[in-house]
């Protein structure tokens, strides 16, 4: 508790580079009704998609995009609307944009102000 040194959480760990390099793109306009699982890339979504998201890497939502299922990625950077449960096993930032409706679990968790967050925070072991 007091005087017990922690480990300090990075603060930048989204401009970070992502281990993952190459990335899928999910165009704007584009709905899919299905799972989509993104085995070895990172995915970008400016689409929608019903159903639930797997990624290797990082995921990123643009302010336009839309998920309606439950996401297990490496990372998540959400300015769009997500109804689902995540797991985001390294870190998860929900900027002003973001709508969120469901349970988050994470080692790191960044909201700015202004994004919504229904839903409970369950902070995993950064170890």
């Amino acid at each position: 508790m007091f005087g017990k040194k922690t480990k300090e959480a990075p603060t930048d760990w989204v401009q970070e580079q992502s281990p993952v390099q190459a990335v899928c793109q999910i165009a704007t306009g584009t709905i899919i009704d299905g799972s989509v699982k993104v085995t070895e890339a990172n995915m970008r979504l400016d689409g929608q998609i019903n159903g639930n998201v797997f990624c290797a890497g990082r995921l990123i939502l643009s302010p336009q995009a839309q998920i309606h299922g439950n996401i297990d990625c490496l990372e998540l950077v959400c300015e769009g609307k997500i109804i689902g449960n995540i797991l985001a096993r390294n870190g998860c930032a929900l900027f002003r944009s973001a709508q969120v409706q469901g349970d988050i679990e994470t080692k790191f968790l960044q909201v700015e102000n202004g994004a919504l967050l229904n839903g409970k925070v369950n902070m995993m072991s950064r170890e």
